[in-house]
């Protein structure tokens, strides 16, 4: 699995995706974030897609802070991970993980459960710009270019449950597996399957949310996150 995965970020390291976006991956071979943490996927069973990273601007900001702390002495790697998620995003995301783990299992979560999750991005390049939001500096051609990757990534990994965070990720799974459905709007789609909150595809559970920077209630948002550990 390791191999398949560095073979995927060497052959991502080759696509010219324009100007608008940055090809990150062709500056580094590795990339201390767990939207990149890709090589140790041997116990990942859950796999959480997001929309896009956002600009280079800020991951640079993550690989120059490794770069110094990663030299002291008691470093360790896996809270750097977790605690340089400080975007409003990344912190609902941990806090609904941690919950959905703590209400299932009774205990709070252990670095080896975070072996469990997979993350990465339906739009795999960084944005040029300094804008998180918007259409500014964002091409779709980097959605075009990223799916190949998002299929492989989910052949390598097989994993039990796939979290879509927001419309484009969900939009990029179905086409990454080839699911035979179309719908209007996330909200429409989200509720057409109230009932369940997910549906299963090739025995892959599949569970579509709104994206945590989303316009709606919160509440919402954390619950759909948090139920992923209830297939594990």
């Amino acid at each position: 699995m390791q191999n398949s995965m560095k073979k995927l970020w060497n052959d991502l390291a080759k696509i010219n995706c324009g100007n608008k976006l940055i090809n990150q991956f062709s500056l580094y071979k590795f990339i201390p974030n767990k939207w990149f943490d890709w090589e140790k996927v041997d116990k990942s069973q859950i796999m959480i897609v997001g929309q896009d990273w956002g600009p280079y601007f800020f991951l640079k900001k993550y690989i120059d802070k490794y770069n110094l702390e990663s030299k002291e002495i008691n470093f360790n790697y896996n809270q750097f991970l977790l605690e340089t998620f400080t975007a409003r995003t990344e912190k609902i995301i941990l806090k609904a993980l941690r919950g959905g783990y703590k209400k299932k299992f009774k205990k709070e979560m252990a670095d080896r459960d975070w072996q469990l999750l997979f993350f990465t991005v339906a739009e795999l390049f960084c944005r040029s710009g300094r804008l998180f939001r918007g259409s500014d500096n964002f091409d779709v051609k980097g959605i075009e270019l990223s799916l190949p990757f998002l299929k492989r990534q989910i052949k390598i990994v097989q994993p039990k449950v796939i979290l879509t965070l927001g419309d484009m990720a969900l939009k990029q799974v179905i086409l990454a597996l080839d699911i035979p459905i179309r719908y209007k709007t996330l909200t429409q789609f989200i509720k057409d399957i109230e009932r369940k909150k997910y549906f299963l595809h090739n025995n892959i559970i599949i569970i579509p949310s709104f994206h945590p920077a989303a316009h709606v209630d919160s509440k919402i948002v954390y619950d759909t996150i948090g139920m992923v550990w209830r297939f594990i």
